[in-house]
């Protein structure tokens, strides 16, 4: 809540700046305008910036639609109004052909710099892209985000130039030149989309659930085999019959011979599941994350911080901190130990074996250890 009301306070600002110039100095609907847009533009930067200290905080990438999408959406928006924008409004370059001002090196460059570094990660470095709660290949989800561009640029140049008659609107383009970051930002989309086709796909498949073991089933019913025993029946069979004759009838003839059948009953059959620790328990004490008092925080992913669920992440498998043993989805992890060898939850060192061949564990096995302990989680 406080932070939405410095949100309004500095909007607030901007906007009364931006009537005050428009009433006192230049009755110009784009200055008003322009005013506005720079309360926005502050506004979202400083949510922009929060965002960015939250994912470093878990060394988390920033494959998310908010930086991506975001952050080239705002670049060309703020790129198109320099056409009409008269703050800061005046050509750098001093060149009939393209334009370029002030306006679009503080409110635009900064964005579309930072969303085409993202877009070329999408098709180079990351597998998946997470839009809200939703993951989606990374791959689709940059030719889309390319496509977007190439299609806005296009259909902006047409209406702008052909199409819309300006005599006729409130708003008058200040500038008629041909955006240099537009035009730049064209060439690189068309580059990357055409990288994103013909390269090599570093999308990672689907994550196979590690089977479960079971112990290799043996037959009740049949006894062991005895070992054969030829050569020792042999040996004393001919060296060790007189010595029963001389002490076998002192010893062996006085008690009579008692008819107590050996209980086979009793040592057959397999001790019960009370003496042996059941599977789901030894598997409680390797997957139960490290904790004094367990919360549901510690179950949920240190990613995109989402329980697992059946069956939307069946086939992603889960792979804990070997230090910590806090969860993250198989992909993330994967994704995330190419650029950091901490975990992002305990910032302890991970073994370069582990980060290459980690231990998946299926989400429904992990599902059950959590309803398990789901008891001792203390609920906020």
């Amino acid at each position: 809540m406080p932070q939405k009301r410095w949100y309004v306070i500095i909007f607030s600002i901007f906007s009364l700046v931006g009537l005050i110039y428009f009433v006192g100095i230049d009755r110009s609907l784009n200055i008003l305008i322009s005013w506005i847009l720079i309360g926005f533009w502050f506004c979202y930067t400083i949510k922009f910036f929060d965002r960015v200290k939250n994912f470093r905080e878990f060394n988390s990438p920033h494959n998310t639609s908010f930086f991506i999408f975001g952050s080239i959406s705002m670049g060309i928006f703020y790129s198109f109004w320099g056409n009409f924008n008269s703050l800061l409004g005046w050509n750098i370059l001093q060149n009939p052909y393209v334009f370029l001002s002030f306006w679009h090196l503080i409110f635009a460059f900064p964005y579309l710099f930072y969303g085409t570094i993202l877009l070329i990660f999408c098709f180079s470095r990351y597998f998946f892209v997470y839009i809200g709660e939703k993951s989606v290949s990374s791959r689709k989800y940059g030719g889309f985000v390319t496509v977007f561009i190439i299609l806005v640029e296009i259909i902006y140049s047409i209406s702008f130039y052909f199409l819309i008659d300006f005599s006729n609107l409130p708003l008058t383009p200040i500038q008629w030149y041909p955006d240099l970051l537009v035009f730049i930002l064209s060439i690189i989309s068309s580059i990357i989309l055409i990288y994103g086709i013909f390269s090599k796909s570093s999308y990672m498949p689907v994550v196979p659930t590690e089977p479960i073991r079971r112990p290799t089933p043996t037959p009740r019913s049949i006894p062991p085999r005895p070992t054969p025993q030829p050569p020792i029946a042999s040996q004393p069979r001919a060296r060790q019959r007189p010595r029963p004759n001389r002490t076998v009838p002192t010893t062996r003839s006085q008690p009579p011979p008692r008819p107590k059948p050996p209980p086979p009953t009793r040592i057959t059959p397999k001790p019960s599941p009370q003496a042996v620790k059941p599977k789901l328990d030894i598997k409680i004490d390797k997957i139960r994350p490290k904790a004094g008092r367990l919360s549901e925080e510690d179950f949920k992913c240190i990613f995109c911080f989402n329980l697992p669920r059946i069956p939307e992440d069946a086939n992603r498998g889960i792979i804990l901190c070997p230090v910590c043993r806090h969860p993250a989805h198989a992909d993330e992890f994967r994704d995330w130990t190419k650029n950091s060898n901490l975990c992002s939850r305990c910032d302890a060192e991970i073994p370069e074996r582990y980060r290459k061949n980690p231990n998946v564990i299926p989400v429904k096995i992990y599902l059950k250890v959590y309803h398990k302990l789901r008891k001792n989680i203390k609920r906020n």
